[in-house]
């Protein structure tokens, strides 16, 4: 049992990982444009362009303003749903396809030597989730207000003597005006002036959507250097290395299996990944709870799945490279 080929595992796996970053290429192009899109409606429809803008609060104005809005909101919400759908189609893709590669590699070496082959087919696999989780968004947050109501109550006859104070300013003509409207003050007095406007749709205050390599270039680019390299090395280095790793482990002589697999075990103790996946299913679980006075809510995105399948493959492959390995020291030891 010893004795088996192993080129053509190395050949089906450098393939397999050449083809699939090719497809991770085109998920990440199209969930930057479902990114770009958000964007896109977040500007359109933050509190800054919608509450703080005069022109939608006009009466029957601000519903024509509104309407071209409406309009642009629509279109980049269908364009954000096109690019995610298409992403998701390649997503489908990338998986159909390394399943394929994972039972070729175990029906290639079922007789052989089947750890062997399960171990390589899940490491492959596992390394290209791995990189398609770094690069895909996670987590979508964001908070708003829906149909959001302004109401105004003023003081009809102090709003009056506002005017008629300012009025008065006018040169020339401010003191006939002005006296006019102080004649005025008396059928004012007691009443309330009310305004009323209701901001259809949503209204943002907040919105994220980021993945782990945006979350690091972010860090970097704001100079938090000690986080940014702390958090890149414990979820992305660690684990790219311990897949390495793994593999140099199942090409090793039987002498050196041990030392390796001690440092596998070690590199294993700081990973950061499945903790980050718990956290992102805590933040998912809670933000929606949050009472913050307007509405909130929570979306996973697919990035989070590929980290979370990189975790649970990542540890199915951890038995069966043990098993090859026992595997061949029962088989040294029969000889």
């Amino acid at each position: 049992m010893r004795n088996f080929n192993k080129i053509p595992a190395v050949v089906i796996c450098m393939f397999a990982f050449l083809a699939s970053i090719v497809l991770i290429v085109k998920i990440r192009e199209n969930t930057q444009h479902f990114k770009a899109e958000k964007n896109n409606i977040i500007a359109l429809l933050n509190f800054n362009e919608r509450l703080l803008d005069v022109e939608e609060a006009i009466p029957l104005y601000g519903d024509w303003v509104w309407e071209n809005k409406y309009e642009e909101y629509q279109h980049d919400l269908k364009m954000a749903d096109h690019y995610y759908g298409i992403a998701l189609n390649w997503v489908v893709v990338l998986l159909l396809f390394n399943g394929l590669v994972l039972v070729l590699l175990s029906l290639y070496y079922w007789k052989s030597n089947r750890w062997f082959g399960a171990s390589m087919g899940l490491l492959t696999v596992s390394l290209i989730l791995l990189v398609t989780g770094i690069f895909t968004p996670l987590l979508e947050l964001e908070a708003y207000k829906e149909n959001l109501e302004i109401k105004v109550e003023v003081d009809a006859a102090a709003l009056l003597s506002d005017i008629q104070q300012a009025v008065a300013k006018i040169p020339f003509v401010g003191s006939t005006s002005a006296d006019y409207l102080e004649d005025l003050l008396p059928e004012f007095e007691g009443e309330q002036y009310k305004w009323r406007k209701v901001y259809p749709d949503k209204m943002y205050f907040f919105y994220e959507n980021k993945g782990l390599f945006d979350v690091l270039r972010v860090l970097w680019g704001t100079g938090n250097y000690p986080i940014a390299l702390i958090v890149g090395v414990f979820s992305f280095l660690v684990p790219c290395v311990k897949l390495m790793a793994s593999f140099i482990f199942l090409f090793s002589p039987a002498k050196r299996m041990n030392r390796l697999r001690n440092g596998i075990g070690f590199l294993t103790k700081f990973s950061m990944l499945d903790v980050m996946v718990v956290s992102i299913f805590l933040t998912y679980f809670t933000f929606d709870e949050l009472s913050t006075g307007v509405d909130t809510n929570s979306s996973l995105l697919m990035g989070v799945y590929f980290i979370a399948g990189y975790v649970l493959l990542a540890m199915i492959a951890g038995v069966t490279v043990d098993k090859y390995h026992d595997n061949l020291l029962a088989n040294m030891q029969n000889e």
